[in-house]
């Protein structure tokens, strides 16, 4: 069967992209890695649709490609497909800080371009397509590219927002510190956990319920409505417990003075005692 879209990228985007599509197509969707066809195997993919070389008959059918490869290297990826006829295909990228500028090459022999990036973390390769059901994804490009876009969105439950460049590295620098560095803070927390030799469970199963608890709140209303702990209620006391525990146990207590103070400094959040409570902190600091 002759393939419609061509994802350049096998990492966990490409897979996971590829999957979800080919539950709308299957066998049209062809998938491009590095590795030899004998040495990348799933149980998601059919083994015709992946391989690590692109023909002319191959790019003859293509009307949709994914770039979805390491932001740095999507220009250089698009060097494979350059000597192809490109009039007329719509090119996307998948990047969150990078936009449609990065396929101007592509543009520039005929291709409509346009990045589209999913606000959702993909942890593995070939996560199953419910996690792009009601996820965001963000549009920057051609008027051709946003119309594919918009029918690849209605057809998989997904919601497109078109922005402009700016906006797409603000999307993206939100993103990072909703979801990357929330895992830094997650071992953090961790850490304190192994410190105190707190391994009757699992560290995860300890912190899931409270951190989906917060999940399904943020669901309901913005960050500045569902702050809860110590530091809302205005317990100086059990901070005060807080920092002498860490400062005793060598944790890092500069980190917390300053997600204090986040808190503390934002007047959206209603702190009882704020001004003691600040008082206090600056006595440690």
């Amino acid at each position: 069967m002759e393939k419609k879209y061509l994802i350049i990228g096998a990492g966990n985007v490409g897979t996971s992209l590829y999957r979800l599509l080919t539950d709308y197509h299957p066998g049209r969707v062809h998938l491009y890695g590095r590795k030899e066809p004998v040495r990348f195997q799933s149980k998601y993919m059919v083994r015709e649709d992946y391989n690590n070389f692109i023909n002319p008959a191959l790019m003859e059918s293509i009307e949709i490609i994914f770039f979805t490869v390491p932001d740095d290297h999507i220009k250089e990826a698009s060097r494979i497909i350059h000597m192809y006829p490109l009039a007329g295909k719509k090119v996307f990228h998948t990047s969150g800080a990078r936009d449609s500028s990065e396929l101007q090459y592509l543009a520039q022999r005929g291709a409509h371009v346009g990045s589209l990036h999913p606000m959702q973390s993909f942890a593995k390769k070939f996560s199953p397509p419910h996690m792009w059901k009601n996820i965001v994804c963000s549009f920057e490009g051609d008027d051709v590219c946003f119309e594919t876009a918009k029918s690849i969105c209605e057809k998989i439950e997904a919601r497109l927002m078109r922005v402009t460049v700016e906006q797409k590295v603000a999307i993206h620098i939100a993103g990072v510190f909703a979801a990357n560095f929330s895992i830094a803070l997650l071992n953090i927390a961790e850490k304190v956990l192994t410190q105190a030799g707190v391994n009757a469970f699992p560290k995860n199963e300890i912190l899931y319920p409270l951190l989906n608890g917060v999940v399904e709140n943020y669901q309901k209303a913005p960050s500045d409505e569902i702050l809860t702990g110590p530091i809302k209620r205005g317990d100086i006391s059990v901070l005060r417990k807080h920092i002498n525990y860490m400062q005793k146990n060598k944790i890092n207590t500069t980190l917390y003075l300053e997600l204090a103070y986040l808190l503390l400094d934002n007047p959206n959040f209603s702190i009882k005692n704020s001004t003691r409570i600040k008082e206090l902190l600056s006595k440690i600091r």
